[in-house]
């Protein structure tokens, strides 16, 4: 047994009931590292793409991973909160076309600058301040459409993997059904768990791809600054950082009443994104699905357990950066879309939540929508221009909410 004072009381946990909770944040977290670890196959086609070679995928692997996971694991020890960080999917998007025009050690030389502007937008306060002018329901708009289509991708997965989303869907629904189950055994271990036996007996597994058990061998790279490459590439890899990745990130920790200090985070971001730069691998974000999934269940003051978890894993995947890439083109796609569709549908309810219900509304649905459409402009996603737009046209529509919101 255990006592845990409460004003009013004291109120008796028992050792079984703290232990099932932990086992709950532990499940949350692997499927965060297993959402995390789908993205690699992006990372093989990038590379590929911009003809880099096995060596700088590895690379590339080892510090996208390894040195997030640190910096995972020595904000989670510092502040005692889940604050989970990984390498930024929008902005390698960015460096595949950048990739044929540029040379690797400049696109380097543009994270390092990259890096620099984050550490002065947390040095001088302006992320706190820009996140405090945008309204929350405007912010969770973005943020349920970027969800929705984790829920989409899980329900395309039916076409080509049928038999297997079914049964993972059937088996979380399940064990969701049972509390007295689900206490103890968690519906996303379960849909894991079922996927995995019906790729492993339907061979949907690649068992023609190779899975070394292997260290990497890391190579360091220097950057090369050019004035071409800086003009197209910073100021998309600094919105893909603080407008869509971090902005994720800061409103589900604030939903999730997590204080930390955004400005000092978007400063370590800036100085972790430098030292990915050596290892060649776009900047550094906090993972706002990541984040979402890890506190979706459990006690808040123990979230901070999966993180660590997470950070672990994440250095292992970057220590053993060959057996990583081997496994995770070896999953089936559908497999890691389903879970993460299983895993952020309750999140994606509450944040549509937050979105729709009170003020701010048309800025809210415009936020959604725009974000939801996935356009593309000047290398920008549609995350950013959703926020932008979303804040643009409240302003224009929603002034009575403005007003109240000044209104003491």
């Amino acid at each position: 047994m255990c006592l845990r004072g409460e004003t009013g009381g004291v109120r008796i946990i028992s050792g079984d009931r703290v232990e099932s909770f932990d086992r709950q944040i532990i499940v949350n977290a692997l499927v965060g590292v297993l959402f995390s670890l789908g993205p690699i196959a992006i990372m093989v086609a990038i590379a590929r793409a911009g003809r880099l070679s096995e060596a700088d995928l590895i690379t590339w692997t080892f510090g996208g991973y390894g040195l997030t996971g640190l910096m995972t694991i020595v904000l989670a020890l510092r502040y005692r909160i889940p604050l989970p960080f990984a390498w930024t999917i929008p902005g390698a998007v960015l460096i595949g076309p950048a990739l044929e025009r540029f040379t690797f050690p400049e696109v380097i030389g543009a994270y390092w600058v990259t890096g620099l502007v984050l550490v002065i937008l947390g040095a001088s306060g302006l992320v706190r301040r820009a996140m405090d002018l945008i309204p929350t329901p405007i912010v969770f708009g973005m943020v349920s459409g970027v969800f929705l289509h984790f829920a989409l991708d899980m329900i395309s997965a039916f076409d080509s993997a049928f038999w297997m989303v079914t049964i993972m869907t059937a088996a979380y629904v399940a064990t969701a059904a049972l509390p007295a189950i689900a206490r103890n055994f968690p519906p996303l271990l379960s849909a894991l768990l079922f996927g995995a036996a019906v790729a492993w007996g339907t061979g949907t597994i690649a068992s023609d791809q190779e899975i070394p058990i292997a260290l990497a061998s890391p190579e360091i790279h220097w950057p090369k600054f050019s004035l071409p490459a800086l003009a197209e590439l910073v100021i998309p890899l600094v919105v893909s950082v603080v407008g869509v990745q971090n902005a994720q990130g800061f409103a589900i920790a604030r939903q999730k009443a997590i204080e930390f200090p955004e400005n000092i985070l978007t400063a370590i971001t800036g100085f972790g994104t430098g030292a990915l730069a050596l290892f060649g691998c776009v900047p550094a974000c906090m993972v706002g699905p990541s984040l979402a999934i890890m506190t979706s269940t459990g006690p808040k003051a123990r979230w901070y357990i999966g993180a660590l978890f997470f950070g672990a894993m994440f250095v292992l995947i970057g220590l053993f950066a060959p057996t990583a890439i081997g496994l995770a083109l070896a999953f089936p796609p559908a497999l890691i879309v389903t879970v993460a569709g299983l895993a952020l549908f309750p999140v994606l309810r509450e944040s549509m939540k937050m979105a729709f219900v009170g003020a701010f509304g048309t800025g809210a649905l415009t936020a959604f929508v725009v974000t939801v459409s996935g356009i593309e402009v000047f290398g920008i996603g549609a995350a950013f221009w959703g926020l932008l737009l979303g804040f643009a046209i409240s302003a224009l529509l929603d002034r009575t909410d403005f007003s109240a919101r000044k209104a003491p």
